[in-house]
């Protein structure tokens, strides 16, 4: 069952990134895809800087 929820989660992702480009390409042109990928880039950095703090603690690690 979670297999076929992911497949399916993946499917849907690739279809609506498909969607989304053919109507930035249909309403804004090639050069718009810098911009929205620029966009994404900045939110990426953001949402890493924030998680920064719930990651791995600093400081050393145990070897086992």
């Amino acid at each position: 069952m979670a297999l076929s929820m992911n497949v399916v989660v993946w499917n849907s992702a690739i279809a609506g990134g498909g969607l989304l480009g053919g109507v930035l390409l249909g309403q804004w042109g090639v050069s718009s895809f810098t911009w929205v990928l620029f966009a994404l880039l900045v939110l990426s950095l953001v949402i890493a800087l924030r998680a920064r703090a719930h990651g791995f603690a600093r400081g050393d690690r145990l070897m086992e």
